[in-house]
């Protein structure tokens, strides 16, 4: 990634029950960790994840307004 960070996607844990998708810095340290229930039974599972910006670079978030 841009920031020299690594995504790694588990798309079949748990014998398939849970997708996890990790976020890893350059120190291995987890900045991010994402795990979704899958539905067994309709075979959902997360095949692929992207890392995208939501906001832009200029965004502050303001708690007051």
């Amino acid at each position: 990634m841009k920031n020299g960070n690594t995504l790694i996607n588990f798309g079949f844990k748990n014998k398939g029950k849970e997708s996890n998708i990790i976020e890893v810095d350059a120190h291995g340290n987890q900045v991010f960790n994402l795990t979704i229930t899958n539905s067994a039974k309709d075979m959902t599972y997360v095949y692929r994840a992207y890392r995208m910006q939501f906001y832009p670079d200029n965004y502050v978030f303001d708690v007051t307004k």
